[in-house]
């Protein structure tokens, strides 16, 4: 929304640098996420492309943050990758990612977030994929 009030908290300085550059009004924070401790309560927390980063551990500690972090009827959303279902790219994608990314990228791909979404208590109101199916959109609301 214009409107949208935007923090974004992130350890690098260089994607700081470019959300900054996106929502030059926003307010940017250098942080390792499961550090981060605020006051601020908010309607959206959106994890965008940071589970895949961790371990299994980590993603639960995450998503435990997050939900601190909810107004009263929020929702977390997560943008990750998936693997697609058809074609090519259901072989070569899980491939392709695992030249660059880390380990626990392949064991997201391979086994999803829903071991951490229901440790949370957490209830996955929409799942969609996008962009030829290697992008997940998970919303989650409170149980």
């Amino acid at each position: 929304a214009k409107n949208a009030i935007v923090t974004s908290i992130d350890q690098s300085y260089g994607m700081l640098a470019r959300a900054r550059e996106k929502v030059p009004q926003g307010k940017f924070i250098q942080a390792d996420i499961l550090q981060y401790r605020d006051v601020d309560k908010f309607d959206y927390v959106v994890l965008f492309f940071v589970l895949h980063e961790l371990s299994v551990d980590d993603r639960v500690a995450i998503l435990k943050s997050a939900k601190i972090f909810l107004k009263k009827n929020g929702e977390i959303v997560i943008c990750d990758f998936s693997i697609p279902e058809k074609g090519i790219m259901k072989t070569l994608f899980p491939r392709l990612i695992g030249l660059w990314e880390n380990k626990h990228t392949l064991e997201v791909l391979k086994n999803g977030f829903y071991t951490e979404i229901v440790n949370n208590d957490l209830a996955i109101q929409s799942h969609t994929k996008l962009h030829q199916q290697r992008v997940q959109l998970i919303k989650l609301k409170l149980t």
